[in-house]
């Protein structure tokens, strides 16, 4: 998903496989606990000297978003221009807010960002962390050290529940991310096409878009009636029995996902790393690669 979130587990690793490869010399890293809400990430952040918020980690989502009714509680202040938020195939403009020091867990920013606000009410969270944020860690300093992270890297483990901040590593399965995008692109191979696919810590599922040259797919086994939420808004389409995938040198048997008519929004997809197992995921945004344990 381009800016948005979700939709209606995940498989279990050895914790030391994450810290059996360590951190490169003079990097400050940090890790912050997360709880699973259904299928999503959800931290606790703070915006300026306000209580504790809810915001779901998203690397899916391009920019960082604050719910409406919780930008009118903060009273956070407008700024000039609009974001555009695609969701389900709609590009819809939204104002831009200030967003004051905020701080994720043990980790806060150095710098004065912008969010974008979005109806979340549907999620249950009060703010979406997004790449543009992720991808920025050198604006990120330790609470308790006030040492600046020094590399671009970001880590989810599912076992412990925990994020890693600014600790390198390169796990068991590693593919390329493309640089051209915000989103975080890898490339799946399903029967011979090359499928450009949205990491997506947001979605539950395998997400294919109709529109996008998928008319090979038509002779897969689908049932109807299957539904997809982002941002508040519903799509239907087609749950399907896909072909075996392959990323990288990893392959799955016939993995399930969505099929949605719609247009392929600069990608031909989502890709879900809970429902593929992915165990540990890593994302090295200065080597631009992605790796994972199974």
């Amino acid at each position: 998903m381009n800016n948005r979130s979700i939709s209606n587990a995940a498989t279990l690793v050895s914790v030391f496989l994450f810290y059996a490869v360590p951190a490169l010399s003079g990097q400050a890293g940090c890790e912050i606990p997360f709880r699973s809400h259904g299928h999503l990430i959800v931290v606790e952040a703070t915006i300026g000297s306000k209580n504790v918020l809810r915001f779901m980690i998203d690397t899916a989502a391009t920019h960082t978003l604050v719910d409406r009714k919780t930008i009118k509680t903060l009273g956070l202040q407008p700024v000039f221009g609009e974001s555009e938020i695609t969701a389900l195939g709609q590009i819809s403009r939204t104002r831009q807010f200030h967003l004051p020091k905020i701080q994720i867990g043990p980790v806060y920013s150095m710098l004065q960002l912008h969010c974008a606000e979005a109806d979340l009410s549907g999620l249950g969270v009060d703010g979406i962390i997004g790449v543009d944020l992720l991808r920025q860690q050198t604006w990120l300093a330790s609470r308790d050290t006030n040492e600046v992270i020094k590399s671009s890297s970001f880590t989810i483990d599912f076992k412990t529940r925990k994020l890693y901040f600014g600790l390198r590593q390169q796990l068991e399965h590693t593919v390329p991310i493309e640089t051209s995008y915000p989103e975080i692109i890898v490339v799946a191979m399903m029967q011979g096409h090359p499928l450009r696919l949205a990491v997506d810590t947001g979605s539950y599922t395998i997400v294919l878009y109709k529109e996008s040259q998928m008319g090979w797919l038509e002779t897969r086994m689908m049932l109807p009636g299957a539904t997809y939420q982002v941002l508040g808004r519903m799509g239907s389409g087609k749950q399907v029995i896909l072909p075996d995938m392959e990323l990288g040198n990893a392959r799955w048997t016939n993995p399930s996902g969505i099929l949605l008519d719609l247009p392929n929004q600069a990608k031909d997809g989502l890709l879900s790393p809970r429902q593929l197992g992915m165990q540990i995921v890593h994302f090295d945004f200065e080597r631009n690669l992605m790796s994972w344990n199974k």
